[in-house]
């Protein structure tokens, strides 16, 4: 990525730990798809996510797992821990298969921090104001 805007989230915050559902809350991902590259993560307890099985799709899937932004959130909602992960979001139908450019790149790091980078073009579709990056 180039003229790229980057925000570090701490994964611990006040207490508290800051989950995918809430970094994609700060996002605006209407029109975009998702890669899913890498993922070692811990599902809900209510949830009947296999997530074993689904990290295996991930490292199984060349280029990684495609989901729609629903889909995505859909995901999001159904993990506790993201311990290491890599998405990267594309505009809906552009040519990510053929090695395009993300427009935003989420990456989970060591259950420590949460790293988003968006293309200088793409960094509207952040909410600056989301409390997710108000770290304390």
């Amino acid at each position: 990525m180039r003229n790229v805007v980057t925000y570090t989230i701490p994964m611990h915050q006040g207490g508290r730990f800051v989950s995918l559902e809430e970094v994609l809350g700060a996002i605006n991902g209407a029109g975009l798809e998702w890669r899913l590259s890498w993922l070692q993560a811990v599902s809900s307890r209510d949830s009947s996510l296999d997530v074993v099985e689904l990290e295996a799709k991930t490292r199984n899937q060349q280029g990684g797992l495609l989901l729609t932004d629903v889909e995505l959130r859909t995901l999001a909602r159904q993990l506790d821990q993201v311990i290491d992960g890599e998405f990267r979001g594309f505009a809906e139908g552009s040519s990510h298969d053929s090695g395009g450019a993300a427009l935003i790149e989420v990456a989970a790091f060591d259950s420590t921090e949460w790293t988003l980078t968006f293309t200088e073009a793409a960094s509207e579709r952040l909410d600056v104001d989301a409390e997710v990056l108000r770290v304390e």
